[in-house]
């Protein structure tokens, strides 16, 4: 099924549109659609458009974007987001519990570039002095990036 496939592309988005400072409700838009996407019993691809357009969260725009998924591999309105934050910053998003207004402030003010540079910072304590971030947050960062890496590895 490409439900979680879609849902994740979703979720890029928003969090891409939410670092960008997009309009909040379209930000909602996409993570409620994902939601939603998460929680089917059928495949999107075998739902009419119809159907789609019941699905919670999916309207004209959504449901085309899931049809041009189903039928590329892609959503272009995605790659093109994509294409407007640092490459780093999407690698950011990726780390549990780092949201996208941290990794934004991350890449902005300690000018952290990639998952590498993060984790170095981190473990110097370089980032408990950037505004939101605690030596908590470093901990918990250190967590996640753990997380990942054992993802990485399987």
């Amino acid at each position: 099924m490409k439900n979680r496939e879609i849902a994740a592309v979703f979720d890029e988005m928003a969090d891409i549109l939410e670092v960008k400072g997009d309009n909040p409700f379209k930000v909602r838009a996409y993570r409620r659609a994902s939601l939603s996407l998460r929680g089917l019993t059928r495949s999107v691809e075998e739902l009419s458009r119809e159907e789609l357009l019941e699905i919670p969260g999916v309207g004209e725009e959504l449901a085309a974007k899931i049809g041009e998924y189903c039928s590329t591999g892609v959503v272009h309105a995605h790659e093109k987001l994509k294409g407007e934050v640092p490459a780093g910053l999407i690698q950011l998003l990726a780390v549990p519990g780092l949201g996208p207004k941290t990794a934004r402030l991350l890449v902005e003010k300690a000018g952290i570039a990639d998952l590498d540079a993060l984790e170095k910072a981190a473990r110097e304590h370089r980032l408990a002095g950037i505004p939101g971030i605690q030596a908590k947050t470093e901990e918990n960062i250190l967590k996640g990036l753990r997380g990942i890496q054992v993802k990485r590895k399987k």
